[in-house]
């Protein structure tokens, strides 16, 4: 039993023909959009969140109409009966 070193070698070259091929064409673009998802998907977040932190600070802050409703009808030490 001998080794058929021809084979063996074109064996060799095709595999490394075949992964340079799968990651020139396959592997790198898959790779591209998953880092432009990751991206945009970041970009949403962040922008989710600034919109949750306005919304937030909207909440928070008293509306004109309620600061009527708070304040008194009548001028601050005058007696009312």
């Amino acid at each position: 039993m001998s080794i058929d070193w021809f084979t063996f070698t074109a064996q060799i070259i095709n595999f490394l023909v075949l992964v340079w091929l799968l990651s020139h064409f396959l592997y790198k673009p898959i790779v591209n959009a998953m880092n432009d998802r990751q991206a945009r998907i970041a970009a949403e977040h962040e922008q989710a969140l600034s919109a949750k932190r306005d919304a937030d600070s909207a909440a928070a802050a008293p509306r004109p109409s309620e600061q009527a409703e708070t304040a008194a009808p009548w001028p601050a030490g005058s007696w009312v009966t």
